[in-house]
């Protein structure tokens, strides 16, 4: 550590700028940033990073090796910073060396999913008047839909929590030094030290008013946070075909699990590759599912949950099974060997409906704050998120695959309050 905060003191970094009286909003978006920066006359990366909302400083994940552009200027004494917010629909990303040539300048990544894409963009400060484009240079890596870049659980080598035994010293050293860190781009970001009798490594906590401090890993929940982005991205895709009928049927009632990753190029679904040379940017192939886009949360689980819900709007059959189902184990949900409690409401006293719902709105439509909110209330872990819309598909596939096979139209109009 101390090695690594004497080589910071050789730089001159920016001064520490004042936290203005009135942030971002805690859901971001382009035109909200761009708003907020023309009518706030922020001039600089660190009066942005000062401006953030609260959950941009404490949710981020910093990288200590990278395949970026700006890998030259990434290490251990200047990080690059990845922040998420509460919902990863808004990526920020910036790099902490002055030296760098792009150092004037914050990327993002917008989540589109209505349209099947990703959002790419670029907020530069090198001007006297600060300036936000949608360049495209980013597509030889990220693809044409822009999509993230980021390992799959536990293979997040170069990052301050590679999750294992081979790279965690030298992160432990990284992550202490955080603590410590003279340059504002750093310094203005929010810390939670988390000790056990090996490590010492950051985490944070959904909620610190709370009367439950739930810890969590940045990398675990960035990673699970992307597939959920990812899928409502790839699951649009899919919607917006003709033949998206067929599909539907594929996808669940297949003899491949994974069968409607053959509907994308692997350019587009698989977010461990850069997209142009199709390297593997953390660790290696892990299996057919890892290697197929899975970041943590499983991008597959988040298509086929979304698929279901799909189903349960329009079509009356499906509707029927769902409500008529109540929520007990193993009828519900297959029996889960792991004891993980994949449930909302106590069993047998809410149905199948009302649980899927609920996890829907968990985790697709509530925003911000109340998002963590209601993660921390139910104790929505990244696994439950992962094992939670897994369920719904394992148990109901065969009902619901034997509801389709008689179907000829699997989306006829629902009749009117009927929800």
């Amino acid at each position: 550590m101390s090695k690594v905060l004497e080589l910071q003191k050789a730089k001159t970094y920016a001064p520490m700028p004042q936290v203005p009286s009135t942030l971002l909003s805690e859901i971001l978006t382009q035109s909200v940033v761009e708003t907020y920066i023309s009518g706030n006359s922020v001039s600089s990366v660190e009066e942005f990073i000062a401006a953030l909302p609260q959950l941009y400083k404490r949710h981020f994940v910093t990288v200590f090796e990278s395949k970026s552009p700006t890998k030259d200027y990434i290490s251990g004494v200047h990080p690059r910073v990845v922040s998420w917010g509460a919902t990863a629909d808004f990526i920020l990303t910036w790099t902490t060396d002055p030296d760098n040539p792009g150092k004037d300048q914050v990327e993002f990544l917008q989540a589109d999913p209505d349209n099947g894409k990703w959002i790419a963009g670029l907020i530069d400060f090198s001007n006297s008047t600060p300036s936000i484009s949608n360049p495209t240079t980013c597509q030889p890596c990220h693809s044409s839909i822009n999509r993230p870049i980021w390992g799959s659980f536990g293979v997040w080598e170069g990052t301050e929590d590679p999750h294992d035994g081979k790279n965690i010293r030298q992160a432990e050293v990284y992550s202490g030094a955080l603590f410590h860190y003279m340059n504002p781009r750093v310094r203005l970001l929010e810390y939670e030290r988390y000790k056990d009798a090996t490590i010492q490594l950051r985490r944070f906590f959904l909620n610190r008013s709370s009367n439950i401090d739930h810890l969590i890993q940045p990398n675990w929940e960035f990673s699970t946070l992307l597939s959920l982005r990812h899928g409502e991205v790839l699951f649009q895709k899919l919607k917006s075909r003709t033949n998206y009928n067929e599909i539907v049927k594929a996808s669940l009632c297949g003899e491949t699990s994974f069968h409607v990753f053959s509907y994308f190029t692997e350019q587009h679904s698989n977010m461990r590759k850069i997209s142009g040379t199709s390297e593997i940017v953390q660790g290696i192939n892990l299996s057919t599912r890892l290697s197929r886009g899975d970041s943590g949360g499983s991008v597959h689980a988040a298509i086929m949950f979304l698929m279901l819900h799909d189903l349960y709007n329009n079509n009356q059959d499906v509707r029927s099974l769902y409500n008529s189902t109540y929520n007990t184990i193993g009828n519900v949900y297959a029996d889960d060997p792991t004891g993980i409690k994949l449930i909302y409401y106590p069993v047998g006293e809410e149905t199948a409906a009302r649980e899927m719902l609920k996890l829907y709105e968990t985790l697709y439509t509530t925003k911000g704050q109340s998002s963590l909110n209601t993660r921390l209330e139910y104790k929505v872990t990244p696994r439950y998120v992962w094992n939670g819309q897994g369920s719904h598909h394992a148990t109901f596939k065969e009902r619901i695959c034997n509801l389709l096979s008689s179907d000829a139209t699997i989306f006829p109009p629902v009749s009117p309050g009927s929800q």
